[in-house]
Formats: structure tokens, C-alpha cells, sequence
């Protein structure tokens, strides 16, 4: 069997493995986050421009483009009006070699804690191996030394339980929308794209949730799953009998399911309220806030 090597001297990209062996992508996801990676950092990331530069037509850059942002390789943010040069609203897109997760920096910043407090407790206890006679008399005292083993000991078992905790509520959030997903597939026989639309809705929400509250979003039923992504998919009639586009049906190209996420947490509703999921997809509350920011905002 020949070989054949190919020379990359030039005009080629250095890229990690680990989106090519994630087996959550697809292999068109794969591929287009692979040509992502290999344009300018300076590159103004559009659908139209990512069009302009493939074979796949417009529906399956969005199809692909989706699946990166549910994996979260590809994060969106969105800039309002007045942090824009042309004072316009604005997504900015920020492409990674590698999963982000808002939720995983928390868990992290735990870490570095408990290494923090391990290594205060390993520079004290550097003090008891000083050369004795180099030193003058210390005044040891056995009862403020077990004090402080006993509360080292106990922080670093809080420290430990938190992350733990952090990390079993991630991993119940992550099972949720798995379930969410199921249900669209199984029970409500969606398209792969219209299943892709709703998980990307409550995963914006969960995360929007967790930023402004500090909170892992409460953890649903499958029957509060099925009525919440039906809703989402569900097209409503204003008050003059014109038709509302369902949530879910506007992610792909200008992403306006965000603007009515973001301006749900900002309601001061009559009474008290609790933002959550349930409360978010309730008929009156999620046409009426459609309604709102598709004309007013």
C-alpha cells in the first residue's frame, strides 16, 4: 500500500481533537465547526457569510450552527443598542475548540478554594518544622492547635460537600433537558431542527436563571416538560386575530427567543412571583410577552 504525506508548510490549521471526537456532535456540526476554527480571528461570523463560503444551504448551516450552540461550542451573546457603533442590536459569536459552561466555572472556583485552604494549612504547619535551635522558646498551646485542625478539617468538608452539591444539581439540570429533548422526539414527534429550537430555549432560560439568581433552576416532571415545550411550539393570535410565531420557531437566524427570555426576568409582575420555567410558559404571560417585545421593543 503507498503512502501519501502531505506537506503542511502553509495555509493550514492547528485545532483541537476534541470536537472531532465528540460523539454528541454530528458529523456536520463537526465539519462546520472545523471551518469556523480555520477563518481570521477578526472574521464577522454570519449565517450568511458562513453560507457564502459552503456547499450546505442556509437551513442546514442554521441545522448545524444550532447544534454547536446546544453543545455549547459556539456561545452568542447579545449586545444592546448603546454598546453598538451603529447603534443597533447586535449577537456577537465566540467560537471554542472545546465545551463552555457557565456552571463548570462555579465548580472550579470551588476547587481553587479548597486548594487555597489546603495550602494554608500546609504553610502552618511549615512552622513546626523550623530548627529548634535556631528558634526561641514558642509558646505552644495544645487546645488552639486542635482548635485549628478541628476547624480546617471542617471547612475543608464544607468545601467538599459544596462541590459535590454544585455538581449533582448540574448533572440533574443536564438530565432534565435530556428528558426535555425525548419527550419532543417520542411523545410530540418533532423534526431534529423544531427538538434542537426547544432545548436551545430551555437551556437559555436554565442559564439566564442560574446568572441572575444564583440558583440552579428547580428540576421538572416529564408532564411540566411536555406542557412547557407544547407551548413553545404552540403559534398564538393577538388581540386583532394575527398570528404569533411560536417561540421556538424564531431561533434560527435572528435568535429573538433571548429578547423575550431577557425581558420575562425584567417583568415586575402584579403579584409575587417566582420566574421559573412553568410560570414563563403559562398562555397569557409568554403571548402577551411575545406580543410586547416584537412591537414595542
Amino acid at each position: 500500500m503507498s503512502v501519501i504525506r502531505v506537506h503542511k508548510n502553509k495555509n493550514f490549521t492547528i485545532m483541537s481533537n476534541i470536537h472531532l471526537r465528540d460523539k454528541n456532535l454530528s458529523l456536520k456540526a463537526k465539519g462546520l465547526l472545523s471551518v469556523m476554527l480555520s477563518l481570521p480571528d477578526d472574521w464577522n461570523y454570519s449565517i450568511a457569510g458562513l453560507c457564502a463560503i459552503c456547499k450546505e444551504n442556509e437551513t442546514a448551516v442554521k441545522s448545524a450552527l444550532n447544534e454547536l450552540k446546544l453543545n455549547r461550542y459556539v456561545i452568542v451573546s447579545k449586545k444592546l443598542p448603546n454598546e453598538t457603533d451603529n447603534g443597533r442590536l447586535k449577537y456577537e459569536y465566540e467560537v471554542y475548540e472545546e465545551p463552555q459552561f457557565e456552571i463548570k466555572q462555579d465548580i472550579e472556583k470551588q476547587k481553587i478554594q479548597k486548594q487555597q485552604i489546603q495550602k494554608q494549612g500546609i504553610e502552618n504547619l511549615g512552622v513546626e518544622l523550623q530548627e529548634t535551635e535556631k528558634q526561641g522558646q514558642l509558646n505552644i498551646n495544645i487546645s488552639t492547635t486542635k482548635k485549628f485542625n478541628s476547624t480546617f478539617s471542617r471547612q475543608k468538608k464544607e468545601v467538599s460537600k459544596k462541590i459535590y452539591s454544585l455538581k449533582e444539581q448540574k448533572s440533574r439540570i443536564d438530565e432534565m433537558i435530556k428528558r426535555a429533548e425525548k419527550i419532543s422526539y417520542d411523545e410530540l414527534h418533532m423534526e431534529r431542527v423544531q427538538s434542537e429550537n426547544v432545548v436551545c430555549c430551555i437551556r437559555y432560560f436554565i442559564e439566564q436563571y442560574y446568572r441572575l439568581t444564583g440558583n440552579f433552576h428547580p428540576v421538572l416532571t416529564n408532564e411540566t416538560l411536555k406542557m412547557i415545550i407544547e407551548r413553545f411550539t404552540k403559534k398564538y393570535k393577538d388581540d386583532w386575530g394575527h398570528t404569533i410565531l411560536s417561540l421556538a420557531s424564531d431561533i434560527d437566524g435572528n435568535e429573538e427567543y433571548k429578547e423575550i427570555i431577557d425581558h420575562y426576568f425584567t417583568v415586575k409582575f402584579d403579584k409575587v412571583t417566582n420566574y421559573n420555567l412553568p410560570h414563563f410558559a403559562s398562555e397569557r404571560i409568554l403571548k402577551n410577552i411575545m406580543y410586547h417585545v416584537r412591537n414595542y421593543i
